[in-house]
């Protein structure tokens, strides 16, 4: 009898090891599951042959569900309860908007910080272009002050062509180069990588001088073709060294208190321009899971905690939506990568969202799909979107406050909220 009772129980542990999900329904809202200790090993296709393309480009990708909540991957870390009293001191208005980052204004920044209680400002170009180190620094001092809670406080500074402080003389005798020019100059390889590291260091520094404890970079896609969009702000070369490259920059920027946001899953590869209008990803899903998902992997384990996810329409996972919309794209991140950390949006103010839905539904879409905070010059919309999304019962107050204890996690490890 008890040996009948041990194969009982050793065919019913089997048999829930291989219960999976298929992250393909577009219209599924369940929440992005959270940290697993062991990363899924996605299936290649449902057909289970490796070697067809069209399967893996025109059927959903299977993830194993990991299915933990945000609040356990907190315990892990010890700020549990200091995440619980922040959030319940917290309203709804105030929990909301710590899932926006926002284009900063150009003039009362303090305004619309005390009006909308976003989580981050975004800072452009114009907000450096006439300014000092010391007046750009006291401008986002101020606008920091406004805050209950401290913000993130971000900028695109990349190098090359995606610049916004580096670009005037004011902070740096000339703009930061690419990381592309960069890794050539000094020959590549093993040399090619530190001057990367240095590049990254010194970029960090500049930036935490000013109040800046984000850099949205880097960018972890894998493109190597001169006629393609991202050509000239990823690295180009192959997965192996990009992911040195993501691992040196995550690193650097860390040791001068500057966050990373790896960008822009899933691997933006040959694809055209999404700021103005959509575009397809044909690829097949093993394009993903054997290159451009391993810069992305790298960056994780080197300790970036926040993924900025694309616009694109990636037909291996979601032939409808665009990946920041899409609720089997997240689940990849979540499942295949184990990420746990904080998902985020491209601007949803580009074309390519526009195509798909409104201005106030895309916000709410992007909760549904697994994002934790939408970046977009459209807070005024789409916040107020959202809360009533809340009143209605389409979102409720525990998503909300899933997506809130990861962003104040992010905060407390990145030494935003000291």
């Amino acid at each position: 009898m008890r040996k009948i009772l041990i194969l009982f129980l050793l065919a019913a542990t089997l048999s829930l090891c291989s219960c999976f999900i298929s992250v393909r329904p577009a219209s599924d809202t369940t929440r992005p599951a959270g940290r697993s200790e062991e990363t899924a090993n996605p299936a290649v296709s449902e057909s289970g042959t490796e070697n067809s393309a069209e399967a893996s480009t025109t059927e959903p990708v299977t993830v194993n569900d990991t299915n933990v909540d945000a609040a356990d991957v907190i315990a892990e870390t010890g700020d549990e309860e200091r995440i619980e009293e922040l959030l319940s001191a917290m309203s709804i208005e105030e929990k909301v908007g710590q899932m926006f980052l926002v284009r900063a204004p150009d003039d009362n920044i303090a305004s619309v910080v005390t009006d909308y209680a976003p989580g981050g400002l975004v800072f452009f170009s114009s907000h450096f272009e006439n300014r000092t180190t010391e007046t750009a620094a006291a401008m986002i001092s101020e606008a920091q002050a406004a805050s209950k809670t401290p913000m993130l406080t971000a900028v695109d500074e990349e190098g090359g062509t995606v610049v916004r402080v580096s670009k005037y003389p004011a902070y740096r005798s000339q703009p930061f180069l690419s990381p592309r020019e960069i890794y050539a100059a000094a020959g590549g390889g093993d040399a090619g990588i530190t001057a990367l590291y240095d590049d990254a260091s010194e970029k960090s520094a500049l930036l935490a001088s000013l109040g800046i404890n984000v850099n949205l970079a880097p960018v972890c896609d894998i493109t190597t073709g001169e006629d393609e969009f991202m050509y000239k702000r990823s690295l180009g070369e192959d997965a192996q060294t990009t992911s040195a490259f993501v691992t040196t920059v995550v690193e650097a920027s860390a040791e001068h208190g500057v966050a990373s946001v790896l960008k822009h899953f899933p691997g933006y590869g040959p694809c055209p321009d999404t700021h103005n209008t959509a575009a397809h990803d044909t690829r097949p899903y093993e394009a993903f899971s054997e290159k451009d998902f391993l810069p992305f992997t790298a960056g994780i384990e080197a300790g970036a905690q926040a993924v900025m996810v694309s616009h694109l329409i990636v037909d291996a996972f979601d032939a409808d939506r665009p990946a920041s919309l899409s609720t089997a794209v997240h689940a990849a991140l979540r499942g295949a990568l184990g990420f746990t950390g904080v998902i985020m949006t491209d601007d949803l103010s580009m074309g390519a969202v526009g195509d798909y839905a409104g201005t106030e539904e895309a916000a709410v879409l992007a909760i549904e799909a697994g994002n934790d905070i939408i970046a977009t010059s459209d807070y005024a919309v789409q916040i107020p979107a959202v809360l009533n999304a809340v009143s209605s019962g389409r979102l409720t107050v525990e998503r909300i406050n899933e997506s809130v204890r990861r962003i104040l996690q992010w905060k407390i490890d990145a030494g935003i909220l000291k």
